[in-house]
């Protein structure tokens, strides 16, 4: 018997006892729908393991549960999704390609300066842990690829990340000598998730005064991307940025902000957003301390990364596409509240449409 044919013997073995014994699945599932519980605990937990009362925000909240080496309860056992284990001794930034990670902040960052390369795209930890003074608008928060035609264009989904918020800041620059026309490429790959990239002119003027500190081509026409010359990606995990330059006059300019692991920061706009990959979010307009005990904190959703949107957004007219909760468990839905209860809902119950009042902090 060859191996497909022996595949074939045991799914016909499986179907027939999913038939024969319709008890044996029903026991399976309820002891994954219990194991989902588990993980949520385990989360909520982890999250006062340090004696502190405070509720994290959703912004790096992850990075607590990765902490304690328990990555594996940050996956439903229904969900088919992968993450990739946490290590405190891994580089913050590495960097592949024509990047080249400079020991410190240069002097300057301007077009036709002293970081003029033709092959390198240098880059640099401009802000560590810095907690953003206002709001900050950026290009990139959504993972996919962007760029030329027929891709998406750099500022089509753009979001905000809003005051109060712990980031680290790190400043590429590619600045080809005098007029030079030149190609580069490369990648960084992050211990900590990218919450967004700031790269058109505009919010690149923006944020340089908000996060800056050095020098830079301030109001430069097309210090940012050009449609059809740049192409980039976000990783799905929200670790590794992909770059492929064509440069025109001046340069290319990127600023990436990443989440820190640091336990407590402000929290955003309505809406759920988890920080890392993971089968739950959470909900952003929780206060660190204060939340009513009735409202919800973590629940099932069905995609680990999602953009900083509106809520409505997050509850479409089908649950079952990949914008909203997921009801894994009989199309029930395990959800975390504040004060530690966990239950089993349906979708429509926990929809801030018709139940606003779980919502609120």
């Amino acid at each position: 018997m060859t191996l497909m044919e022996l595949l074939v013997v045991i799914l016909i073995i499986a179907v027939l006892a999913a038939l024969l014994f319709p008890g044996a699945q029903l026991a399976y599932d309820s002891y994954y729908q219990t194991q989902c519980k588990i993980n949520l605990k385990y989360c909520y937990n982890a999250f006062f393991a340090g004696g502190s009362d405070l509720l994290p925000s959703a912004y790096g909240w992850t990075s607590i549960v990765h902490e304690t080496g328990a990555t594996e309860m940050l996956i439903c056992p229904m969900d088919d999704i992968e993450i990739k284990p946490y290590n405190p001794n891994d580089p913050p930034a590495r960097p592949s390609g024509n990047v080249k990670l400079l020991p410190q902040i240069p002097e300057s960052a301007r077009f036709n300066d002293i970081l003029e390369s033709a092959t390198n795209i240098h880059m640099f930890l401009e802000k560590e842990e810095f907690t953003l003074p206002r709001n900050v608008v950026v290009d990139i928060a959504t993972p996919g690829t962007y760029g030329k035609d027929p891709l998406p264009d750099f500022s089509a989904r753009g979001t905000t990340i809003p005051q109060g918020t712990v980031v680290n800041v790190y400043f590429l620059h590619f600045d080809s000598p005098g007029n030079q026309k030149a190609n580069a490429n490369g990648s960084v790959t992050f211990k900590e998730p990218i919450l967004g990239v700031i790269c058109t002119d505009t919010t690149l003027d923006q944020s340089d005064a908000i996060i800056g500190a050095t020098q830079y081509s301030t109001g430069q026409r097309s210090r940012g991307y050009e449609r059809n010359r740049e192409r980039v990606t976000l990783s799905q995990d929200r670790r590794t940025y992909t770059m492929d330059f064509g440069i025109s006059f001046p340069g290319e300019d990127t600023r990436i902000l990443t989440s820190p692991t640091v336990k407590y920061t402000n929290y955003g706009p309505f809406g759920m957003l988890p920080s890392d990959t993971a089968s739950y979010g959470m909900n952003v307009k929780i206060k660190p301390a204060g939340s009513r005990p009735s409202t919800v904190l973590l629940l099932e959703y069905e995609q680990a990364i999602v953009a900083d949107l509106p809520y409505p957004r997050y509850f479409p007219d089908e649950f079952e596409s990949k914008k909203g909760v997921a009801a894994r468990h009989h199309n029930m839905v395990n959800v975390l509240t504040c004060e530690g209860e966990i239950y089993a809902v349906e979708p429509d119950q926990i929809n801030p449409r018709r139940n606003l009042e779980i919502w609120k902090p």
